[in-house]
C-alpha cells in the first residue's frame, strides 16, 4: 500500500479514537452526574495519553500527537465533571438533610404545644 493511504487510515483512526470520549461528556453533561464513570479509567487515560504524547512528540507521528491531545483534554473535561456533579450533588443533599432537620425540629415543636 501506499504511504499515503497508510497515513490517510493512521489521520481516520486517530480521529475515531480522538472523538469517542464525547458521548460521555455529553451524557454526563445531560444527566447531570459522572457517577457511573470510573475514576481508575480516568487516571489510566490521562497517564496513557501523557506516555503516548511523549512518544509522538519524539517520533513526530502527528495523528498520535492528536489523538492524544484530545484524549487527555477529554479525559480532564469527564474528570471535572464527575467532581462538578458530585460536589453539586453532595452540596444538595446536605440542603436537603438541613431543610430535614429544621422541619423535624418544628414539627417536634409543634406536637409539644
Amino acid at each position: 500500500m501506499e504511504e499515503s493511504v497508510i497515513n490517510i487510515f493512521g489521520y481516520i483512526g486517530s480521529f475515531l479514537v480522538s472523538i469517542n470520549l464525547i458521548p460521555q461528556i455529553v451524557k454526563i453533561i445531560k444527566n447531570k452526574s459522572g457517577n457511573n464513570v470510573s475514576f481508575l479509567t480516568l487516571l489510566i487515560n490521562i497517564f496513557a495519553s501523557i506516555f503516548m504524547l511523549l512518544y509522538g512528540f519524539y517520533k513526530l507521528l502527528y495523528p498520535v500527537i492528536i489523538s492524544n491531545s484530545l484524549i487527555f483534554v477529554s479525559s480532564f473535561i469527564i474528570l471535572y465533571f464527575k467532581n462538578f456533579y458530585s460536589l453539586e450533588n453532595s452540596n444538595n443533599q446536605i440542603k436537603l438533610e438541613q431543610i430535614y432537620d429544621i422541619n423535624f425540629d418544628i414539627d417536634i415543636e409543634n406536637q409539644h404545644q
